[in-house]
């Protein structure tokens, strides 16, 4: 019925809500008592309410049934922010600086693969057995708690002299509520028009929560130990990469889910499918928007992406990266002609060498003229800083406009 248009809302909104106002805030309490910890919590957590939402929709019926499947959600919802708040953190401490990349790209492979199976399981059961949509997370679910619980330890000491910032936390977590209870009820109709955004109401929400994040901001500029530390966004790449992740989510989010109801409640009912059949074919059709066409457009534009910058990088780094490295190994001590043959190095493998995060000096140097260095030349020639450092400026000149 229209008029609970309002629960089908929260049902679909209520998690994302949760999850986006506790993430930072558990990322915190995770410092301070081991993201291992909080990481089998979340799993523990998300899976209860899983097992719950099942009997619920079993046992319950009317409004009684939707509010209590809401609640469920939202208890899904802190669940999946303990894990979200934890899962990358976990991986960075567990693997080594040079393995870090490769761990986190097979940890977006698993989670796009998850969702590309939930997808199409989802639309299965539903033909099945609706009821089945709820329970098909809590075998994955106890599987996670039990391996949590088994195979992960902590690795890093959890930091227990941090204070919780509690005003920062209370303003953005209020603050961000009452925006989104804001936008969540500008959707719906008031009066006699077709959506909310004339509805004191959510004027008020909207106003209050930007006052509220505004505060959030005062907050965090003045406490000694803040939820989240602002300054952050004064580097570049930091505020741009966010910017670019949240425009991103903007762009597809919506979509995606319009995309969901025209196929399923319009596109094929309209071609023969019948309603209680449409879940699972709209899940099907998704499949070229998850896999098929976007995945072969990505990947296809980030080769010819790799390749274009390779070969402008390659190109420059020839002119230039000879001239620095001789001169920066003669500078440490390295004999004249030794220092001329290794200058030559193909720029490729000074790329893939910084890409992989090792100093490749102790194996172009031949081990004789390592061992004629002085002991603080040879240090600083296999050190951490001396590769990086010499092959940064022709780098970033290969990668300046100036430069061509």
């Amino acid at each position: 019925m229209p008029s609970n248009t309002d629960y089908l809302l929260w049902m679909l909104l209520g998690f994302m809500i949760v999850s986006a106002v506790t993430l930072v805030t558990f990322g915190r309490l995770s410092d301070m008592y081991g993201r291992v910890r909080l990481y089998k919590a979340g799993f523990l957590v998300f899976t209860i309410g899983s097992l719950a939402l099942y009997g619920v929709s079993l046992w319950m019926t009317g409004k009684s049934a939707a509010l209590a499947l809401i609640l469920l959600r939202l208890v899904q919802g802190i669940g999946a922010a303990f894990l979200f708040a934890n899962s990358a953190a976990i991986l960075t401490d567990a693997f080594p600086f040079n393995e870090r990349g490769l761990a986190m790209g097979i940890n977006q492979i698993a989670g796009i693969g998850g969702g590309l199976i939930g997808l199409i399981l989802g639309g299965v059961l539903s033909v099945i057995d609706w009821h089945l949509i709820f329970l098909v997370s809590v075998p994955v679910g106890l599987a996670g708690t039990i391996w949590a619980y088994v195979a992960l330890r902590e690795t890093t000491k959890p930091k227990a002299d941090q204070h919780i910032d509690w005003w920062g936390n209370l303003f953005f977590a209020v603050g961000l509520v009452v925006l989104l209870l804001g936008f969540t009820y500008a959707i719906m109709p008031y009066g006699g028009a077709n959506m909310g955004w004339g509805n004191p109401m959510v004027q008020i929400f909207i106003g209050l929560g930007l006052v509220l994040l505004a505060a959030f901001i005062a907050v965090e500029r003045r406490v000694a130990e803040p939820m989240f530390h602002l300054d952050l966004f004064k580097i570049r790449a930091f505020s741009a990469g966010n910017l670019s992740q949240f425009l991103a989510g903007i762009a597809r989010g919506g979509l995606q889910f319009m995309l969901v109801i025209w196929l399923q409640g319009i596109w094929l009912p309209l071609h023969g499918v019948n309603f209680v059949d449409a879940p699972l074919r709209a899940a099907i059709d998704m499949i070229p928007l998850m896999v098929g066409m976007r995945a072969t457009f990505t990947n296809s534009s980030m080769m010819f992406s790799i390749a274009v910058f390779f070969s402008i990088l390659v190109v420059r780094l020839s002119q230039s990266l000879p001239a620095t490295l001789f001169h920066g190994l003669a500078r440490v001590g390295i004999p004249t002609a030794v220092a001329a043959g290794v200058s030559h190095l193909p720029p490729i493998e000074a790329l893939f060498a910084a890409l992989l995060g090792y100093n490749p000096m102790a194996n172009i140097l031949p081990a004789a003229v390592l061992r004629a260095l002085p002991a603080a030349s040879r240090r600083t020639v296999l050190g951490n800083h001396f590769f990086p450092h010499l092959i940064s400026p022709p780098f970033m000149e290969a990668m300046s406009a100036r430069s061509w």
